[in-house]
């Protein structure tokens, strides 16, 4: 299933999950995250099974997703910052994801240009901070690497906010 020019992927459950909507509001996928906030599964929109992720290991600095037959679609290792993250896709290209450090929005580059693009659809201040619109730039790109990588790196967000909060 090939990804729309752009998705908008909400940081408020709905039934449950995140949903993933067109512009138009059309629900191409939902994503549920456990309460340990370490793993997602999502679904299509019709509620087949799309992609999930998890660390491989606790200690492990890599995050991988995995399409619905389990074939590895991206993982994601961050450097020492945190700002940056090597990306890689099952078919063995080497993305690089990168954000700024006041800022929520994030792109993600290839060796032609942009491959993702996203921006805040919430206030700094909003209670759902990872609130995007993503913008895919790559047509080869399918839903579920998409959702791997946004779900992914939404997680790896949310868990340096957490360690950073509790580090002071």
């Amino acid at each position: 299933m090939s990804t729309p020019d752009v998705l908008l992927f909400a940081d408020r459950k709905v039934e449950g999950a995140y949903p993933v909507a067109e512009p138009s509001g059309a629900i191409v996928a939902r994503i549920q995250v456990p309460w340990t906030g370490t793993s997602f599964t999502a679904t299509t929109g019709q509620g087949e099974p799309l992609c999930s992720g998890r660390r491989p290991h606790m200690f492990s600095q890599r995050w991988q997703a995995f399409d619905h037959a389990g074939r590895l679609v991206a993982e994601l290792k961050p450097s020492f910052t945190g700002i940056r993250k090597t990306v890689t896709l099952g078919d063995g290209r080497v993305l690089e994801l990168h954000g700024r450090m006041m800022s929520r929005d994030w792109r993600m580059d290839g060796p032609r240009g942009p491959v993702l693009s996203s921006e805040p659809t919430s206030s700094q201040w909003s209670f759902w901070p990872d609130a995007w619109q993503v913008r895919c730039h790559d047509v080869s790109l399918d839903l579920a690497q998409t959702v791997g990588i946004v779900a992914l790196n939404r997680i790896m967000v949310k868990a340096n906010r957490q360690s950073a909060g509790s580090a002071g």
